[in-house]
């Protein structure tokens, strides 16, 4: 949409309908744009811009991805809490993320 720089995936911790994840492709996305930085958005969150300032929004009692430890390894089984990824690709060209 040209709204914010970068790139966003919403629905990111869910299963597309071809039955791939979606964080697989967004990282595929990533690395074909890799001066970009990427945002995924967990299908229980929200993420609220206001200024410089920001907030992850979530739904009480839902999961997501991000564990409890706010550590940075992603829970594909949704076991950990709705939030917010932020994603970028290194001189190596691997897709690194957190929380």
């Amino acid at each position: 949409l040209g709204i914010f720089p970068g790139l966003i995936c919403p629905h990111y911790d869910r299963i597309q309908s071809n039955g791939v994840p979606r964080l697989v492709d967004f990282d595929q996305m990533m690395k074909r744009h890799s001066s970009e930085l990427g945002i995924g958005i967990d299908h229980n969150a929200a993420l609220l811009i206001s200024g410089s300032d920001f907030r992850v929004l979530s739904i009480a009692g839902q999961s997501g991805s991000v564990p409890d430890s706010l550590g940075d390894t992603f829970f594909e089984e949704s076991s950990g809490l709705p939030g917010v990824w932020i994603k970028y690709v290194d001189v190596d060209g691997r897709v690194l993320s957190k929380v």
